[in-house]
């Protein structure tokens, strides 16, 4: 609609250019209307022209965007979490500040100008009729004469010619003046002013409408004088007729008619001499060269064959949208290299099996609620949804690997990765997976720039109850990957945001799919340990000369198709670069070290050891990322141990220190835990070494200043996601649930301290309680409440009230009460834990 808009306006305004400055001021009185009235209908229809074009250009191989091997981070900070949508109906979330729809603002102010310039123009209308009819009425030469009471000057519209009676009676209006009405009302002049007066309803907004209605009325006046006066020798005699029936009266509107304010300037055109026909012929060329030239800029499209830089898309889309593929219901889905993976650059929307098989159309909210395969389109409307946003499906469809083209796929998790390309602090992914501008997404698009070609369209998605929402301003996608029986893995992108989020929702809800190209050669596996090596994937670790990890190294090769790939080290250092040209050598680089250069070997995983290079000047860092689980993922005790100054504490003892008394902390994992404490750690251990003396930290001896971390390393202490300040710490063993230790080395020393960050997490925070009610707000007992991984089941009580423990992070918690719709609720993103929450269950509709 806006691109419509301002296609027509901007066609409005360079047509009446050319009649300002070419013809204006020529006798071209009949070809002068043809102009104006063609650029009217010209301008109205050009927006629906389109000449393909095949702007053919050779893919800019730098360009393409490579792709890391990274670990979705995991976000510990409330302020970093991405709102679930599923969960919003809960009074415990917090609801995003609203973004004021400018978009929806404009639309209704462009809406009412349309609705009282329509009502305007309907008045009028109107009027015209209720004074024919209530008038006196006379005929001459054909043409009906309406003699008012109104102080009017002569007008026609129509065949009915207005005039006063008063002046028509006493005889003050001239013959040729009569003709000159005459001449209007043969010629039909009323067509074009009915016409720019549509004009006026739809485009009140912009100005020019106000050039062209003043343009067409003048030229109307020209034509009009010329009917009058063609044949005859007394010009003069004419003008002084026109000069003296000046009346400073308006007509009525939708008339054409004599215009005071135009006498000068038809005065000025009779007496004018006409030019030869070779100038006239001169400016019509020139003019209707110019139309065909800004006709054909303003009607080209960019062929099929690459994409179209619509709405702000960035040029470099030409450089890696080279190819497309055709499902089984005969949708054609353009492509992108991303990395070394290939993308389908639009939703998908078959609505059959890649075996031909009906995939069942759901629109019913209570079937779409079973647990079985089911698609739909958003809203269910197909004829809006399908071509911009493709279809939403359930995770079920997904689970039966038949969804995609032969040859392709649904992403699975470290697919996602693979595309997320970002490190755990860049905030601006998701902007690079957007399409750029607010055409489809919703003000502001935050960081939208698709400068991968990926076009993530805001299709929104449908919630398991079977509710729509969220078009315009956030898109969700599957991948292959399950969490558990009831919860699957997809990722999100929001208007609000530039970040990819990941979602974690109930099978049942639709979201979504992009499919992923198979590998030709070999069968791709994501699984790094899995023993097996891909043809054409390199594996391995990268690691400094004492084995510290390296991560964030980048390593590079020239691809199967003569590409230069990249991916980056984990936080173990380990990577994976697939599609790796056979005899290729590898390029390892680490800021602060010498690079390496090394054959490829696709046969075992490759150990690589960076040397320090003594040359650079800049600071090294080296992040070292340790984590102790002291319970397992379904809470059971682990086998983690926790020593305080070599003194292993038992399971029924306590963490009880005080944090200025800390001299040293330290994380053992693999052969170092079990090398000291035996098999019993083979989790891992935390040793914690307190200062000798207890009287204070201003008499402790120098040698334990010297020795202690306090020296090596500025620490940010958390409990909880809770920066400590110094307090107690008081933590039962038992109570412990994982240790996590991140330290940024800086091994140039350009600092005195390196940072360190030192999370403690308990068994106590991952608790979820509230109450339960009805939709009236009152206490609902007896409801269940239970939780993915956990094998107690809670009762709520008299007052609805409930608290069940245990609960892991991304667990599904169930809450159901026969007679009334069973409830899930997500804690991917720790909503629930610790907060009084308030879990509202609807009244099954039981037919009777």
């Amino acid at each position: 609609m806006i691109a419509y808009i301002f296609k027509s306006s901007l066609s409005l305004i360079i047509l009446f250019g050319l009649y300002w400055f070419l013809l204006r001021k020529e006798k071209l009185f009949v070809f002068n209307r043809f102009f104006l009235v063609s650029s009217v209908v010209f301008s109205l229809a050009v927006p629906f022209i389109s000449i393909p074009v095949n702007f053919q250009t050779t893919p800019n191989l730098e360009n393409i965007i490579p792709a890391y091997n990274y670990v979705i981070p995991v976000i510990n900070t409330v302020n970093d979490i991405i709102p679930n949508e599923e969960n919003i109906s809960q009074q415990y979330i917090e609801k995003q500040s609203s973004v004021i729809n400018i978009s929806g603002i404009l639309l209704a102010l462009y809406i009412s100008g349309v609705l009282l310039f329509l009502i305007r123009f309907l008045r009028n209308i109107y009027i015209i009729i209720r004074r024919t009819k209530s008038s006196e009425r006379t005929s001459f030469k054909g043409h009906r004469i309406v003699l008012t009471e109104e102080k009017t000057d002569p007008c026609c519209f129509f065949s009915n010619i207005y005039l006063n009676r008063d002046d028509y009676i006493n005889g003050r209006i001239d013959k040729e003046l009569l003709d000159h009405e005459l001449e209007h009302a043969r010629q039909s002049h009323t067509t074009d002013i009915i016409l720019i007066e549509l004009l006026k309803i739809f485009y009140w907004f912009n100005p020019v409408h106000l050039l062209y209605d003043r343009a067409i009325r003048i030229n109307h006046e020209y034509l009009a004088d010329n009917g009058v006066i063609s044949g005859r020798s007394d010009i003069k005699s004419y003008a002084d007729k026109l000069l003296r029936f000046i009346t400073c009266r308006s007509n009525m509107s939708l008339t054409s008619g004599s215009n005071h304010s135009f006498t000068k300037k038809r005065l000025l055109m009779i007496s004018k001499t006409k030019s030869n026909s070779s100038v006239y012929g001169l400016r019509i060329t020139i003019t209707l060269s110019l139309i065909l030239v800004f006709s054909l800029f303003l009607s080209f499209k960019q062929s099929d064959l690459l994409p179209s830089n619509k709405e702000g898309e960035s040029n470099e889309l030409n450089d890696v949208q080279t190819q497309t593929v055709k499902d089984i219901d005969g949708n054609v889905y353009k492509t992108v290299t991303i990395g070394s993976h290939v993308w389908m650059a639009e939703n998908l929307k078959t609505t059959r099996y890649n075996d031909g098989t009906d995939i069942p159309l759901v629109t019913d909210n209570e079937q779409w609620q079973k647990y079985e395969p089911a698609y739909c389109w958003y809203n269910n409307n197909e004829a809006e949804n399908k071509e911009e946003y493709g279809a939403l499906y359930n995770w079920y469809i997904v689970n039966t690997n038949k969804l995609c083209p032969a040859g392709w796929h649904v992403p699975d998790k470290n697919e996602l990765i693979s595309l997320m390309n970002f490190p755990p602090i860049d905030t601006i992914t998701g902007g690079k997976l957007k399409e750029a501008g607010t055409f489809h997404w919703k003000i502001p698009n935050k960081g939208a720039t698709n400068e991968t070609g990926f076009k993530a369209l805001p299709g929104g998605f449908r919630t398991m109850d079977g509710k729509f929402g969220y078009l315009g301003e956030c898109g969700r996608w599957w991948t292959s990957h399950e969490e558990n029986a009831y919860v699957g893995l997809g990722w999100t992108l929001h208007y609000n945001d530039g970040r990819v989020g990941p979602a974690v929702p109930s099978k049942r809800v639709g979201y979504s799919v992009r499919c992923i190209k198979d590998y030709s050669e070999g069968s791709y596996n994501s699984s790094f340990n899995d023993g097996v090596m891909d043809q054409n994937t390199v594996r391995g670790t990268v690691v400094t000369k004492d084995g510290n990890p390296l991560f964030g190294a980048t390593i590079s090769s020239t691809g199967t198709d003569n590409t230069s790939y990249e991916t980056i080290a984990d936080f173990d250092g380990r990577f994976i670069l697939k599609n790796v040209k056979s005899g290729a050598t590898l390029l390892f680089e680490y800021s602060g070290f010498k690079s390496q250069i090394l054959k490829a070997d696709f046969g075992s995983e490759m150990v690589v050891k960076l040397i320090r290079d003594p040359d650079f000047n800049g600071r090294v860092f080296i992040t070292e990322v340790q984590n102790v689980n002291f319970r397992n993922s379904d809470f059971t005790p682990a086998k983690a141990l926790l020593a305080i100054n070599g003194k292993i504490i038992n399971y029924n003892g306590n963490l009880r220190v005080n944090p200025g008394e800390i001299k040293s902390f330290k994380v053992l994992k693999d052969k170092e835990a079990t090398g000291k404490y035996g098999d019993k750690a083979r989790d891992g251990a935390v040793e914690i070494i307190l200062f000798e003396e207890k009287t204070g930290p201003a008499i402790r001896k120098q040698s334990d200043k010297a020795a202690s971390d306090t020296s090596k390393y500025k620490t940010l202490l958390r409990i909880n996601h809770t920066a400590n300040k110094g307090e107690l710490i008081d933590i039962p063993v038992s109570n412990l649930q994982y240790v996590s230790v991140w330290i940024d080395n800086d091994i140039d020393k350009t600092y005195r301290k390196g940072f360190r960050s030192i999370a403690f997490m308990t068994r106590d925070y991952f608790k979820v309680k509230g109450m339960v009610v009805q939709e009236n707000g009152k206490p609902l007992p007896g409801a269940k409440i239970s939780a993915t991984d956990n094998p107690v089941t809670e009762i709520s009580d008299k007052e609805g009230r409930f608290e069940i423990e245990d609960v892991r992070e991304g667990a599904l918690i169930e809450f159901s009460l026969p007679g009334y719709k069973t409830y899930y609720l997500s804690t991917q993103y720790e909503v629930a834990f610790n907060l009084e929450m308030i879990i509202e269950l609807i009244k099954e509709n039981i037919p009777e």
